[in-house]
């Protein structure tokens, strides 16, 4: 079971990465270590 727990997650860890995004900031689920995600405001 731990097995496959920990297969999964790492999974979705490397999933993620691959897309681009990365370890969530406390400052909100759209911000990311590679950046910020999806558009910025205008004017910004």
């Amino acid at each position: 079971m731990l097995l496959a727990t920990a297969a999964i997650r790492a999974a979705h860890i490397g999933f993620d990465r691959m897309l681009g995004y990365g370890l969530k900031d406390t400052s909100g689920f759209n911000d990311t270590h590679p950046g910020r995600i999806g558009r910025q405001p205008a004017g910004a």
